[in-house]
């Protein structure tokens, strides 16, 4: 029994000797790993800046030289292509396409401004700058459309980066499935274009906020708890729909915050939407590291179902400063 027992001691003393050991080991490794990780750091960046600047300079050639003799490139729904030759053929299309698609841009504005009478626009100054924003801030209802603008593109378009991992948690591994469903939303703004005769006069400009808002605000409740993606496809549909609905009167606010300085009262408008849009992810993205996907969500359904109501109690017709005599 003795010789048991200090046999078991022996061992749990080599145990924890080999232990001590690695973990000495491991510490005294930390620096070189951390090392090594900041290496490939900065090699990834390097490439990363090649690629981007090979990119812009329309070189497929290039392009190809940062892949791997043997690389194997998967483009999604086509066969795999492999080496640095195909994979050059297959960059030269990309760059091709996107050229004709500028090209075609371009001769369609071309084609559609040919023979318009254009005026000139007047010369620009600081004080005409200064007085056009004084007069849009001086309007009780210009702060209100701003806040607003950027809470949706906050709230609603930073939603969109989230959507494939939603997916793959799901199982659906698909990016096009991904853009499917985000194509919902799209669908559902022209659903609104269609539905938007009928429904403002019945509800009016503060019924369409609050509904509008109520609709995304119940969307994003039900993408919270998970759905296939073609419900999710669904409710992207309705969100859309009900995100132009109190979109489109917010825009209508804020062209008429001015009346000389419309174009900058609607540069505003854009400037703060897509500034909403930009913080979106982020804040997104830490709500769902810090208290999970689902309150988070709800959390944004919340919000924007309270600015419909906020919107509609405090936006008001009201004559622009630098309106004229009626």
């Amino acid at each position: 029994m003795m010789q048991e027992r200090f046999r078991s001691r022996r061992g749990l003393r080599l145990s924890f000797s080999i232990a001590a050991l690695a973990v000495l080991g491991l510490v005294g490794c930390a620096p070189q790993m951390h090392e090594d990780a900041a290496d490939v750091r900065g090699a990834v960046d390097a490439s990363n800046r090649q690629f981007m600047d090979a990119f812009a300079r329309g070189d497929a050639a290039r392009i190809a030289t940062l892949y791997a003799d043997d690389a194997q490139l998967l483009p999604p729904g086509n066969m795999p292509v492999q080496g640095r030759a195909d994979i050059e053929s297959l960059w030269r299309g990309v760059l091709a396409l996107l050229g004709a698609l500028v090209i075609a841009a371009s001769i369609a504005i071309a084609a559609g401004f040919r023979g318009a009478d254009l005026a000139r626009p007047p010369r620009s100054s600081f004080a005409m700058l200064r007085s056009g924003y004084w007069t849009i801030f001086t309007n009780p209802n210009a702060k209100v459309c701003y806040g607003a603008v950027f809470i949706e593109g906050c709230c609603v378009l930073g939603l969109f980066p989230f959507i494939a991992s939603f997916l793959f948690e799901l199982g659906e591994t698909s990016l096009s499935i991904a853009g499917i469903v985000i194509a919902g939303f799209a669908i559902g703004g022209l659903f609104y274009t269609l539905t938007v005769s009928r429904f403002l006069p019945r509800l009016g400009v503060r019924g369409m906020m609050i509904a509008g808002a109520t609709l995304v605000g119940l969307q994003l409740a039900a993408t919270a708890f998970g759905p296939g993606w073609k419900v999710q496809m669904a409710c992207l549909f309705v969100m859309g729909w009900g995100f132009y609905m109190i979109h489109g009167c917010l825009q209508v606010f804020a062209s008429e915050l001015s009346a000389e300085a419309r174009a900058t009262a609607l540069s505003l408008h854009s400037f703060f939407f897509f500034m909403g849009q930009t913080c979106g992810p982020i804040a997104y993205g830490f709500g769902i590291a810090h208290v999970g996907k689902t309150p988070t969500l709800l959390a944004a359904g919340s919000i924007i179902i309270a600015l419909g109501f906020v919107c509609a109690h405090l936006l008001r017709q009201r004559r622009a400063a630098d309106a004229g005599p009626e």
